[in-house]
C-alpha cells in the first residue's frame, strides 16, 4: 500500500482524464494480472454537493458495481492549494465527508478496486471517476469595457476569480437572441469580440480550476452584464412620468425624449435638441406658452410640463420634432451622426379638473409649554390630486379630533371640533389648547367625507423651575410714534415661560448707560379705541422698583428717547429682584421720522420733481375737472411700511387756492379734515376733486397735511421742549393745470434748418448711414382742442420732464454711449448735459441730435413723466451700413478692443484677431475696391509682437495685412512676448 500510494498521488497530480490514461502512465512492473473477481467498468460514479459556494462539512457518495466481489473505495482530495491528498484510504465506506474550514475549491476523486485486486496490488485495474468538488467562498465576476458604444466597437470583457485554484476561463455572449462562446476554456481573463450590428449585448463568464470539470457543473458563473451598441439617430421616443396632471397651475409632469436608433435603442452619445409642442397652447413646458427646445445630453432629454388652470377635463398630446446634433468637437465625435428621415414618437397627458383630495393638518407652533392653557392655531387645509392647495372646491366641513392632553376650548373638555373651508379658499383653522400640567403630545386629526385624512402631533414641554431671564424686543408703532417694546420672562432651562411657583411673580428693576441722552419707560399701558395709551413715564433714575410687577412671569415696557444724534448704543439691564436673575438688551438710538408718508397719485410719475425745504410742497400736477387719489401710508420710525388695519388718518387742504380742491366730505379750505382709516397694508386712501374751472393759470395749487391720532387738533407730541418738534404729519403739493394748458398729445417734427438730411428723405428707410447724427428734431405738445401746449422749461420746480426710450441703442440713441433709456428736462439754456431747449415759454422743444450706430432698426419712444397721462409718441429708425472708414478695425471675438473685451496673453500664446473693413457705426463693410485692401497695423502694444500668418515670423514693429476683395476681414495674429500681458486699449489701422 505504501508503494502502491505514492504512485496514486503523482498520477492525479498529472491527469485524472480517464481510468485507462492512469492505465497507460503505470510501470509494466506494475501491470499485474487479474486475479479473482473485478469491479464492472463504466459503473463507478461519485455525486456530491451543487457547484454553490457553501462551508462547513459536505458528503460525497461513490457507488460501484463488483458482481461476484465486495468493492473498496479510495478518495483523493485536491485542497485548495493544488496538492492532492490521500483523504479515505481504500475501505468498503462508499461515503466521504470533507470538512471545509477554508476558502477555495475542493476537487474530490475517487478509485474503485474489488477486495481481491488490493490484496493482489492489482492497482492499474482500479475503476475512478472524474473529480467532483465544492466551492468554498469563491466567485467569478466579469465586467465589459464600456456600457454603451457606437455600433462596430469592439467590447472587451475581463473576468476576475476569487478563490478559485489556478482558474481558467471561459466567456459567452449574446446579441438579438443569438448565443457565442468564447472557445476551450482559457487562462487569460480578458476575451474581446466586436457585435455585428446594433443592439442590447448579455454576457457571462464561467472560472472553474484546470482538472474540474469541463461543464456548467464543474465551474462558477458570473452575474449576467449587459451592454448596448447603438447606431445612428433614427428616432426620437416621448414618454411621461405620469399620465395624467392636475390643471391647477402648480402640479407638472416630466416630459423624457430620448434619441433612438433603427432597434430602439439609446443613442448615448448624441448631444443636441428637440422641440417639443402641446396639442393645445394651454399645455405649457418649463413654464413658458408654445413650443419649447428641449436639451439632449448622453440621448436623455427632460423638460416640465404644466397645464394652467380652466385646462381641466381634456387629453392633450405632446409631440416631438426638429431634431438637431450639436456641434461636433475637433476631429468629430462619434455618435452624432442622424439619419435622413427621423421618425417622431408621441405621448397623451390626461388634464385633470383640479378637486379636493386630501386634507393637511399644519400647528403653527411645534409645541406647548404646559404651564396654563396654552394654545396653538393649525390650520387644516384642502389638497387637490397633486397635493398642492385646492381652493376651487364647494365649501366642506371637516371633522377634527384631538387625542392626548388637548382641547378645542380653554375648559379642557372639548376633543371634537367641526371647522368649515368656505368655497374660493383652501383652509381654516382652529385653536388647540393644552391641559393645565398636561405631558406627553397632543394629536389633531381631520377627516372629510371621501378625502384622504391627516394629523399631526404638537408637543408639550414640562415647564420646569425658574432658570434665567429673557427678553425680546420689537419695533411698535403706537399713536403715530415709534417705540420699543421690550417683553421680560422668567423662563425655565429651556425657555418655557414659568407662570407658576418661585419665579413667576416678580419685580423687575430697570436699568441703563446713558450719559447723554435719556431712555424713557411705559411700564403700565392702557388699552385704547385706537390703540394704547402709554401713561406714566419713567428714566432709569427715577423708575420705582416696584413700578414693573408680574404675576404670570412675563413683563412688557415700552421704551423711547427723544435723542436724534449719533451716539454708542446704550444697554438696558433687568435685574429680578426676587431670584436676583439679570438680563440685559440693547437700544438702538434712531433719529425719528415722520409717521405717515404722502404717498402720489398712482398714475403719477416724480423723477422730475424735488421736495424743497423740507415739508414744503413737491409738485405734482393735476387736470382741472378730474378726480386725484391721494394715500398715506403707515410707517415706523425708520420709514417702513407697517400693514395695521384700521388706524385713523386724518387729511386736512392746506390754504388751497379758491375753488381748487375738494375734499370727499366736502370740504374745501383748511381746517375741514376728512377721516380715512388704513387697510390691511396699512394704507389710507381719499380721492379729492378739481372743478373744472379751477385754475386760471397753471401754477395755482392746493396742498394736504395728513396726521395722525397724536396730531390731532395740532396738538403735536413733543419728544423734548429743547429739541426740534418730530410731528407725524407730512404735505404734498398738487398744480392744477386748466384743461386748455393740459397737453394730451405729443408730435415729432422735422426742422430742415437744423438737419442735414433732407426732409423727403425722413424718417425714411434704408438711408440713414451708421455713424452719422440727425439733427433738427422737435416735438410738440397739443391740447385737446389740437393747440399747441406750451413746455414749461421750470422742470426742476415742477415743469415738464421727459423720458426718451430706444428699442436698440446701438442703433440709435440720444446719447453717444447709447443709453437705452435717457432722461432730460427742459431748459431754455442750449443742450445743457441734462436737458433740451425751448424758447421762453415756447410749445416747441429742440431736440438734441439722434446718433446713429450700427445698422439696424429702432424704435424711439418719447413720454412726458411730468403728465403720465398724455400717450407716449414713438418713431421708427432704418439705419443702413455706410462707407467704408479709412481706418479698418481690430477685433477680438467679434467685438473691437476694450476694457470690455480686454486681451491677457501669456508668453509666445498667439490669438487670432480680425481686420475688419468697417464703416462709421462699426458695421462690417465687404471690400469694393476691385483689388486686395491693404491695411498698415501700428507698433503692436507693449509686450505683444504681429504674425501676419500662423506660424510667423513675428514683428515688433508695424504689419500690413490685406483684406481679399468682397471680403469684408482678414487674419492677424497677436504673440504675447511677456507673461500676463494685457491690452484693453482699441487698435485700429489705416487704409493705404
Amino acid at each position: 500500500m505504501v508503494t502502491s500510494a505514492g504512485s496514486r498521488k503523482a498520477r492525479y497530480g498529472l491527469t485524472l482524464a480517464s481510468s485507462l490514461l492512469w492505465l497507460s502512465l503505470l510501470p509494466p512492473a506494475l501491470a499485474v494480472a487479474q486475479s479473482g473477481p473485478t469491479v464492472t467498468p463504466g459503473s463507478v460514479s461519485l455525486s456530491g454537493p451543487t457547484r454553490s459556494s457553501v462551508e462547513g462539512s459536505v458528503t460525497f457518495q461513490a457507488s460501484a458495481q463488483d458482481p461476484n466481489g465486495t468493492a473498496l473505495y479510495q478518495f483523493w482530495v485536491q485542497e485548495p492549494n493544488g496538492q492532492w491528498v490521500d483523504a479515505q484510504n481504500y475501505s468498503q465506506s462508499s461515503s466521504f465527508t470533507l470538512s471545509t474550514p477554508s476558502a477555495g475549491n475542493y476537487l474530490v476523486a475517487v478509485d474503485v478496486l474489488d477486495k481481491s485486486q488490493v490484496a493482489a496490488g492489482d492497482w492499474a485495474a482500479a475503476q475512478t471517476t472524474l473529480p467532483d468538488g465544492v466551492f468554498v467562498q469563491s466567485a467569478v465576476t466579469v465586467s465589459a469595457s464600456t456600457t454603451d458604444a457606437p455600433a462596430g466597437t469592439s467590447i472587451v470583457l475581463t473576468a476576475t476569480a476569487q478563490h478559485i485554484f489556478d482558474p481558467v476561463y471561459q466567456f459567452w455572449w449574446e446579441q438579438n437572441g443569438q448565443w457565442h462562446q468564447s472557445g476551450a476554456y482559457q487562462s487569460s481573463s480578458t476575451f474581446s469580440f466586436t457585435p455585428p450590428g446594433s443592439g442590447a449585448v448579455t454576457y457571462v463568464a464561467y472560472a472553474k480550476s484546470p482538472l474540474a470539470a469541463n461543464n456548467p457543473h464543474g465551474a462558477l458563473m458570473s452575474l449576467v452584464g449587459t451592454t448596448t451598441e447603438y447606431g445612428m439617430a433614427s428616432a426620437v421616443a416621448v414618454s411621461l412620468a405620469s399620465p395624467t396632471v392636475v390643471a391647477d397651475g402648480v402640479a407638472t409632469d416630466t416630459v423624457t425624449v430620448t434619441v433612438q436608433d433603427s432597434n430602439h435603442n439609446t443613442v448615448a452619445n448624441f448631444n443636441g435638441s428637440v422641440v417639443v409642442t402641446g396639442s393645445s397652447s394651454l399645455v405649457n413646458f418649463g413654464g413658458q406658452e408654445g413650443p419649447a427646445t428641449v436639451s439632449i445630453t448622453s440621448g436623455v432629454g427632460t423638460i416640465q410640463l404644466d397645464v394652467p388652470p380652466g385646462g381641466g377635463g381634456a387629453t392633450y398630446t405632446v409631440s416631438a420634432d426638429h431634431l438637431q446634433s450639436a456641434a461636433t468637437s475637433a476631429g468629430g465625435a462619434a455618435g452624432q451622426s442622424q439619419a435622413a428621415n427621423v421618425s417622431y414618437a408621441s405621448a397623451v397627458v390626461s388634464a385633470l379638473v383640479p378637486q379636493a383630495a386630501s386634507l393637511t393638518v399644519t400647528p403653527m407652533l411645534p409645541s406647548l409649554a404646559n404651564n396654563f392653557a396654552n394654545s396653538d392655531t393649525v390650520w387644516v387645509g384642502l389638497n387637490d390630486q397633486a397635493a398642492n392647495a385646492d381652493s376651487t372646491s364647494v365649501g366642506r366641513y371637516v371633522t377634527l379630533t384631538l387625542a392626548g392632553p388637548g382641547s378645542f376650548s380653554p375648559s379642557g373638555t372639548q376633543t371634537t371640533e367641526s371647522v368649515y373651508i368656505p368655497r374660493g379658499t383652501s383652509q381654516a383653522s382652529a385653536q388647540v389648547y393644552d391641559v393645565q400640567a398636561g405631558s406627553g403630545s397632543i394629536t389633531v386629526s381631520a377627516a372629510s367625507s371621501g378625502l384622504a385624512g391627516a394629523s399631526a402631533t404638537i408637543a408639550l414641554d414640562e415647564v420646569r423651575a425658574a432658570n434665567h431671564l429673557a427678553i425680546s424686543t420689537s419695533q411698535v408703532f403706537v399713536n403715530g410714534s415709534a417705540y420699543t417694546e421690550y417683553q421680560i420672562e422668567v423662563v425655565d432651562q429651556n425657555g418655557n415661560l414659568v407662570t407658576t411657583g418661585a419665579g413667576a411673580a416678580a419685580t423687575f428693576m430697570l436699568q441703563d448707560n446713558t450719559q447723554h441722552a435719556q431712555l424713557y419707560y411705559y411700564p403700565d399701558p392702557v388699552e385704547t379705541t385706537h390703540g394704547l395709551s402709554l401713561g406714566t413715564r419713567y428714566t432709569s433714575s427715577n423708575i420705582s422698583s416696584d413700578s414693573i410687577l408680574t404675576t404670570s412671569g412675563l413683563a412688557t415696557v415700552y421704551v423711547s428717547t427723544d435723542y436724534t444724534h449719533t451716539a454708542t448704543n446704550p444697554t438696558i439691564t433687568v435685574t429680578d429682584t426676587t431670584t436676583g436673575y439679570t438680563a440685559t438688551a440693547p437700544y438702538d438710538f434712531a433719529a425719528p421720522v415722520n409717521g405717515y408718508a404722502v404717498l402720489a397719485p398712482a398714475w403719477m410719475k416724480t423723477m422730475f420733481h424735488e421736495t424743497r425745504n423740507g415739508d414744503q410742497p413737491s409738485g405734482f400736477s393735476v387736470l382741472a375737472g378730474h378726480s386725484t387719489t391721494v394715500s398715506a401710508q403707515l410707517t415706523n420710525q425708520f420709514g417702513t411700511p407697517v400693514a395695521q388695519a384700521g388706524q385713523p388718518i386724518w387729511f386736512d387742504l392746506l390754504q388751497p387756492t379758491t375753488g381748487t380742491a375738494i375734499l370727499p366730505n366736502g370740504a374745501s379750505h383748511s381746517g375741514d379734515l376728512y377721516e380715512a382709516f388704513t387697510n390691511g397694508q396699512g394704507v389710507a386712501t381719499i380721492e379729492v376733486s378739481t372743478p373744472s374751472g379751477a385754475a386760471a393759470n397753471r401754477h395755482d395749487h392746493f396742498a394736504f397735511r395728513v396726521y395722525g391720532q397724536a396730531d390731532l387738533g395740532h396738538s403735536f407730541y413733543t419728544m423734548s421742549s429743547a429739541r426740534q418738534v418730530r410731528r407725524a404729519w407730512k404735505t404734498d403739493k398738487y398744480t392744477v393745470v386748466p384743461a386748455s394748458s393740459y397737453a394730451t398729445s405729443l408730435h415729432v417734427n422735422f426742422s430742415e434748418d437744423h438737419s442735414s438730411i433732407s426732409h423727403s428723405n425722413w424718417p425714411g428707410t434704408g438711408n440713414l448711414s451708421a455713424g452719422s447724427k440727425v439733427y433738427g428734431l422737435d416735438l410738440q405738445a397739443f391740447n385737446a382742442l389740437g393747440a399747441p401746449v406750451v413746455f414749461n422749461h421750470y422742470w426742476n420746480n415742477g415743469g415738464d420732464g421727459l423720458v426718451v426710450t430706444s428699442s436698440n441703442s446701438g442703433v440709435a440713441s440720444f446719447h453717444p454711449n447709447g443709453f437705452d433709456v435717457r432722461s432730460f428736462g427742459v431748459s431754455n439754456q442750449w443742450f445743457t448735459s441734462d436737458e433740451w431747449y425751448t424758447g421762453d415759454n415756447a410749445t416747441t422743444l429742440y431736440m438734441k441730435p439722434l446718433v446713429l450706430g450700427h445698422a439696424g432698426t429702432a424704435t424711439i419712444t418719447i413720454q412726458d413723466v411730468s403728465n403720465p397721462t398724455v400717450p407716449p409718441v414713438s418713431f421708427t429708425v432704418t439705419v443702413v451700413p455706410g462707407p467704408a472708414t479709412s481706418g479698418p478695425a481690430v477685433e477680438l471675438n467679434g467685438s473691437p478692443i476694450s476694457d470690455a473685451n480686454p486681451l491677457t496673453l501669456n508668453t509666445n500664446q498667439a490669438q487670432e484677431l480680425q481686420v475688419v473693413n468697417v464703416d462709421a457705426g462699426g458695421d462690417p463693410i465687404p471690400n469694393s475696391t476691385g483689388h486686395a485692401l491693404a491695411v498698415t497695423l501700428p507698433t503692436p502694444p507693449s509686450g505683444f509682437v504681429w504674425r501676419t500668418t500662423a506660424a510667423g515670423p513675428t514683428s515688433s514693429g508695424s504689419v500690413t495685412v490685406d483684406i481679399p476683395v468682397s471680403a469684408s476681414s482678414a487674419p492677424v495674429w497677436l504673440v504675447g512676448t511677456t507673461s500676463g500681458a494685457t491690452t484693453d486699449e482699441p487698435i485700429s489701422g489705416s487704409d493705404t
